[in-house]
């Protein structure tokens, strides 16, 4: 049975017939069917349609080592697989859609930066329970008052290309989601700028003294923490919540261990810059360009550039890919106001509950 691929390629000077064909694949029967190099303005691309009688699992398992260390990101797979318009686009906030890993910014304003930077890359590397790092830290945290958040809040950046992503999925007609195993106050004020369908996230929880202002208490609302389990839970219910959409039509994005259940439940799991960890648990992965560059693994971008066809040189410039500050996007009150009623509604907690 011949079997039909394809490979994109995020750098247009490497020779595929020579690196991967007559070296990584040498032996084994590949037949290129159609090989074309694209600049796509910021992204130079080479898109290679391949046949062969060996099965993916055979072709993809020596690309991995080798596009790392050529520091050049990939797609390969099944052209079933690429040729799927999917529906809906779940993401991690920290170290994923923005920069930053916020509980780590509120630790440098307590001072305690060092103790809870530690517990946060060990959490993130699959070293410690997440549940219980995330007690830790908040304990760390105690008697931070709410005025100090909201100059964490001004620390906030997006990640290179997380705007120009969001806005093409949702151009596209995509439902956009953000679970975080995060702070809600902070996930939702990025969700409603980028306009994101729905958000996800631990509420932290504050003194209700009658005199001063607010200080956290050194935990969170509720019994349930958003970590992996519950990541792939959500994931679950928004697939089962929106008519028409199945577990084929969903991609999801993250960083961390805590994303993993959700990377793998999801049709097209992608690492973004990726622990270890992750990135051992997905083909899919963007490590060394803005994650803007998932649109050039998905068929919607190359059906806008077949219709586009006569104006191709520049596609994605390099002024659309680093964001502008998330702090001159107008929040959508409305949409905070659906977050909150989505987390606190009596349909949720049946997905939540893990």
């Amino acid at each position: 049975m011949t079997n039909k691929f394809i490979l994109i390629v995020l750098d247009n000077s490497l020779d595929i017939e020579k690196d991967i064909l007559k070296t990584l694949w040498n032996g084994i029967d590949v037949l290129v069917q159609q090989s074309k190099s694209y600049d796509l303005g910021y992204f130079k691309v080479q898109k290679v349609i391949l046949q062969s009688d060996k099965p993916y699992s055979q072709l993809n398992q020596p690309l991995h080592s080798y596009f790392y260390s050529q520091k050049v990101d990939f797609y390969f797979h099944e052209y079933g697989h690429f040729n799927t318009f999917r529906k809906l686009a779940v993401f991690d906030m920290d170290s994923c859609i923005i920069k930053n890993e916020c509980i780590d910014e509120m630790a440098a304003i307590v001072g305690v930066s060092d103790k809870v930077s530690d517990i946060t890359s060990r959490a993130m590397a699959g070293e410690l329970d997440f549940n219980q790092a995330l007690k830790e830290r908040l304990m760390l945290l105690k008697d931070m008052p709410i005025g100090e958040l909201e100059n964490v809040w001004k620390k906030i950046e997006l990640s290179d290309g997380a705007h120009y992503l969001i806005s093409t999925l949702k151009k596209w007609g995509y439902k956009t989601a953000l679970v975080s195993g995060g702070f809600s106050f902070f996930a939702y004020r990025v969700a409603s700028r980028l306009g994101m369908d729905y958000a996800v996230s631990n509420e932290l929880e504050f003194n209700q003294s009658s005199g001063g202002e607010k200080r956290l208490t050194g935990s969170v609302v509720g019994e349930r923490i958003v970590n992996a389990d519950v990541k792939r839970s959500v994931s679950q219910a928004l697939v089962q919540l929106n008519n028409g959409i199945s577990q084929m039509d969903t991609i999801a994005m993250g960083d961390g261990s805590n994303d993993i259940k959700m990377i793998q439940y999801v049709h097209m799991g992608v690492a973004i810059h990726g622990k270890p960890i992750l990135r051992q648990s997905t083909p899919f992965q963007i490590n060394f360009n803005p994650m803007a560059a998932l649109v050039c693994y998905l068929p919607e971008f190359w059906q806008q550039l077949d219709d586009n066809s006569n104006n191709t040189s520049t596609t994605i410039d390099k002024d659309s890919l680093f964001n502008p500050s998330l702090h001159k996007i107008e929040s959508q009150s409305q949409l905070v106001s659906n977050y909150t009623t989505f987390q606190q509604s009596n349909i949720f907690p049946t997905f939540f509950s893990c």
